[in-house]
């Protein structure tokens, strides 16, 4: 049983870099008030940093597909969507782990589209991911 809520330690994890900027901006030159900003960006988006990774277009399907990462205190997402014609025809987390480094990123590296099939490759070892078009009428 956890002692503080998740908004609890993030609200304590906000306002202790706030308070760690507050401590040196004076005696280093760092863009203050960027980072605020930046700072209040991240925590109106309930402290998760998304990001697109990989975005492919293809002639044949024709189609558009995009690694989507997601990344907060709890938990790393990989999400892979495609699109035809603007619409999103498939949305799927295919990968999910802790949220360091350390555990994501050697597990995925490339998006391929080819006529039969997407495909989301690793660093080191099998394809993450594949799913054949005409499952996602492509």
């Amino acid at each position: 049983m956890s002692l503080v809520t998740d908004d609890e330690f993030r609200s304590f994890f906000y306002q202790s870099i706030i308070d760690g900027l507050n401590q040196i901006k004076n005696s280093y030159n760092i863009p203050f008030d960027k980072i605020l900003q930046s700072l209040d960006n991240f925590k109106k988006n309930e402290f998760i940093n998304e990001w697109i990774f990989k975005k492919k277009r293809s002639k044949k399907p024709n189609c558009e597909a995009m690694l989507i990462c997601n990344l907060s205190i709890e938990k790393f997402r990989l999400k892979l969507i495609v699109l035809k014609d603007n619409q999103i025809i498939f949305d799927k987390i295919i990968l999910e782990t802790d949220p360091d480094e350390i555990a994501y990123e050697y597990r995925f590296n490339d998006l391929v589209i080819k006529e039969d099939k997407i495909i989301v490759t690793s660093k080191y070892t099998s394809n993450l991911f594949e799913i054949n078009t005409n499952t996602i009428n492509l």
